[in-house]
């Protein structure tokens, strides 16, 4: 999850959010991205994006914490939006 500062215009958000998805992307255990901006009913506000992107855990080099920390490091360079976080399992049960 992405947030900016609650000041901040719709395109200034685009412009954050696209470096961000840069570096987030430039990582050797991310496969893809995909991020969006706006309010729904995922997002109260315009300045809570979420994004989505590692690897399988056998195709990657760090489990996901590593990852994490290694992108936290990577994104300090993208002022005016900080990104936060947390490892998540996909997880699909099925009752038969």
């Amino acid at each position: 999850m992405t947030q900016a500062p609650q000041s901040i215009s719709f395109a200034a958000m685009g412009r954050r959010q696209q470096a961000v998805a840069q570096v987030v992307l430039k990582d050797p255990a991310v496969e893809s991205l995909s991020s969006f901006i706006g309010v729904d009913g995922t997002n109260a506000t315009l300045t809570v994006p979420h994004a989505d992107y590692l690897k399988p855990k056998s195709a990657r080099n760090a489990d996901a914490t590593g990852v994490i920390r290694r992108l936290q490091d990577s994104l300090t360079q993208v002022h005016g939006i900080e990104m936060y976080m947390q490892p998540v399992q996909d997880l699909t049960i099925r009752r038969g």
